[in-house]
């Protein structure tokens, strides 16, 4: 990759991780649904006039926003509202990598290597020992809540490539639009016009910039560049550059809340799920490289 493009897709893995910071702001004066609302309110109205339905059947479209969207986002948010760090969230959501894999194996027949199983299950390790340090019950179902949030967003990978090739930012618009109803209804019934009416009216300039940031910066601009690097590198290229963000998930959290990196459960909890990640996205890569090194050195000298 051009060294321009490599500090591109950086500044994407930058711009998602800081997105769990400006979630977390904007949960403490919106609540979890109305927020869901507003984002997808904000990235389809003005798109939807200009950027016609993908060329699918409409049940197509419905599974995808629903799954991909209002359910990921949805189980984020609540898990987020339920004192689930936001450094923490940034990187138990990247177990949606291992999930897809499952699901893929399950639907797609496509069976996962030995080395991702190994990754599987040295991250699921991670997992375990953060579970094992949720001192609090709310954390406990924020943790539940978020692993769901990743299942979901698997789930909508799994339909995107059942779909197929199409406009990448149709489907993300239109996905939008139709997880609009289901949120609003929710926040109608769960948190009431009342608590509706009182935060959008008490909304302060940090509430906006993180719905502004939500909305346009983590899903237009970051979805926007993403696919343009995934339109010109192999996606093998472009994936591992998402192991940064939980990186700059964790270190955004802890200069914006303070919350700590340095206890040891959180450091080696993160070591293991990142060290996981990086045997399923570099390890056949790295096997092949090692393969091709010892057969040069074995070859006699001409």
């Amino acid at each position: 990759m051009r060294s321009y493009h490599i500090l591109l897709a950086i500044f994407i893995a930058a711009i998602w991780g800081s997105n769990f910071i400006f979630i977390k702001l904007g949960l403490s004066e919106i609540p979890p649904f109305l927020l869901c609302t507003l984002r997808f309110m904000l990235v389809s109205i003005p798109l939807i006039f200009f950027i016609p339905k993908p060329n699918i059947p409409f049940i197509q479209v419905i599974y995808y926003g629903l799954s991909a969207f209002a359910m990921q986002f949805g189980f984020l948010f609540l898990g987020m509202t339920a004192d689930m760090p936001a450094g923490l969230s940034s990187l138990i959501f990247q177990i949606q990598i291992f999930i897809n894999l499952f699901l893929a194996a399950l639907f797609l027949n496509e069976k996962p290597t030995s080395l991702q199983l190994i990754g599987a299950i040295i991250s699921f390790i991670g997992l375990g020992m953060i579970w094992s340090n949720m001192n609090h019950r709310t954390s406990w179902l924020g943790f539940v809540l978020e692993i769901c949030g990743a299942a979901s967003w698997a789930i909508g990978n799994l339909i995107t490539k059942k779909i197929g090739h199409v406009n990448p930012l149709s489907l993300v618009t239109w996905g939008c639009v139709v997880s609009i109803p289901p949120v609003f209804l929710l926040s109608l019934i769960l948190e009431g016009p009342s608590q509706i009416i009182t935060s959008l009216h008490h909304l302060s300039w940090l509430g906006v910039m993180s719905i502004a940031f939500i909305a346009y910066g983590s899903t237009l601009i970051g979805y926007a560049l993403w696919n343009r690097l995934v339109g010109i590198y192999p996606i093998a290229y472009v994936v591992p550059f998402t192991l940064l963000v939980p990186v700059f998930g964790m270190i955004g959290s802890y200069l914006v809340f303070a919350e700590p990196i340095t206890e040891p459960w959180k450091l080696g909890a993160a070591c293991l799920i990142i060290l996981g990640l990086s045997i399923n996205v570099f390890g056949a890569r790295f096997l092949s490289y090692i393969q091709r090194k010892s057969t040069k050195q074995s070859e006699p000298a001409v």
